[in-house]
């Protein structure tokens, strides 16, 4: 597999977690839940989506679960990122 693949399958992995946040899906677990994405999928583009500003995470609560919000930089990301999918097909 290229570098150029490899990137671009981890963008679209970053823009479907990021609507799945954006529609309610806020943690690991229910990521791993609803979406059957592993944690070794998510955990890495959930970190990506924190770096760059898409999303913010709360406080972890006492046993370590953490919701995850998207920001309006997020909302932005989605919003081109899915144009950019339209027209690469």
């Amino acid at each position: 597999m290229s570098a150029s693949s490899d990137k671009r399958r981890r963008g679209d992995l970053n823009l479907f977690v990021l609507a799945l946040i954006a529609n309610g899906v806020t943690t690991p677990y229910e990521l791993k839940t609803a979406a059957v994405l592993s944690p070794g999928a998510t955990i890495p583009a959930l970190a990506r989506l924190l770096k760059d500003g898409f999303v913010i995470q709360s406080k972890p609560s006492p046993r370590g679960r953490a919701d995850h919000r998207i920001t309006t930089e997020g909302r932005h990301y989605i919003r081109g990122g899915w144009k950019e999918l339209s027209r690469a097909e």
